[in-house]
C-alpha cells in the first residue's frame, strides 16, 4: 500500500472559515442572512482516499496543508471584498464563546481570530468566567442567536467552569443556522446542511492532490 505523508493538516480554523464563508456566498443577493454550511449529501471519505492510494504517483508525496490554507484565505478574502462592494454595510462576524481560562483553548482562539482577520471577517470573543452557571451560558448563547450582526457561533469545549453544566443542553441552545461546528452531526444526529470541519480538511486535501 502506498504511503501518503502529511507535512501538516489544513488548519481547522481555516477549514471552519472556508466552511461558513462559502455558505454565506450562497446568499449574496441578500444583505441579511444566516451562515449555513454546504448543502450536500452524506460525505464519503472512503472513495477519495482509496483513489489516492491507488495512484502510484502519490507514493511518498507530501500534502502541504499550509499551502492550501494560504490559497483558501486569499480566495475567501477576495470573495468577501466583492460581497462588501455590493453591500457596503455588511461585515461577517463569528462569535467565539469561551468559559473559563485554559491555555490550549486560548491558543486555539487566537488561531481562529488570526485566520478570520486575514480574510476580512470580524470576530467577537465572548469570554465568560470560570464560575459561570449553565443558565449564564445558555443566556449568552441565546443573546448571540438573536443578534443579527452575528452570523456564526463557536462554543469552545469543554467548558472550564467550577459549576455543574450540562454541555448537551448548552449545545441544544445554539441556533442551528449559526452552529459553526455542526454539533448536530458530531453528537450522532444528521443535518443535511452541516459538514464537520475535519471532514472538509480531508476532502480539500484529496481534491487538491487528485
Amino acid at each position: 500500500m502506498n504511503t501518503v505523508a502529511y507535512r501538516s493538516a489544513l488548519p481547522s480554523s481555516v477549514a471552519r472559515l472556508h466552511h461558513y464563508t462559502r455558505c454565506f456566498l450562497r446568499g449574496t443577493d441578500r444583505p441579511t442572512f444566516s451562515i449555513r454550511a454546504f448543502t450536500t449529501s452524506r460525505v464519503s471519505l472512503v472513495a477519495p482516499m482509496a483513489e489516492l492510494q491507488q495512484q502510484k504517483e502519490f507514493a511518498g508525496r507530501l500534502l502541504d496543508g499550509k499551502l492550501i490554507a494560504r490559497q483558501i484565505r486569499g480566495k475567501l478574502r477576495k470573495e468577501i471584498e466583492e460581497i462588501k462592494w455590493k453591500h457596503a454595510t455588511f461585515q461577517p462576524c463569528l462569535a467565539i464563546v469561551q468559559v473559563g481560562d485554559t491555555q490550549d483553548v486560548n491558543v486555539y482562539i487566537r488561531s481562529n481570530v488570526r485566520a478570520a482577520d486575514q480574510i476580512g471577517m470580524k470576530t467577537r470573543h465572548v469570554k465568560m468566567t470560570g464560575s459561570s452557571s449553565q443558565a449564564d451560558i445558555i443566556s449568552t448563547i441565546r443573546l448571540l442567536n438573536g443578534d443579527p450582526a452575528v452570523h456564526g457561533i463557536i462554543l469552545e469545549l469543554p467548558f472550564a467552569t467550577s459549576e455543574p453544566v450540562d454541555t448537551g443542553a448548552c449545545i441544544s441552545a445554539l441556533l442551528a443556522s449559526k452552529d459553526v461546528d455542526g454539533y448536530e452531526v458530531t453528537m450522532g444526529g444528521y443535518c443535511s446542511f452541516w459538514v464537520v470541519c475535519e471532514v472538509i480538511i480531508i476532502k480539500v486535501l484529496a481534491w487538491h492532490y487528485s
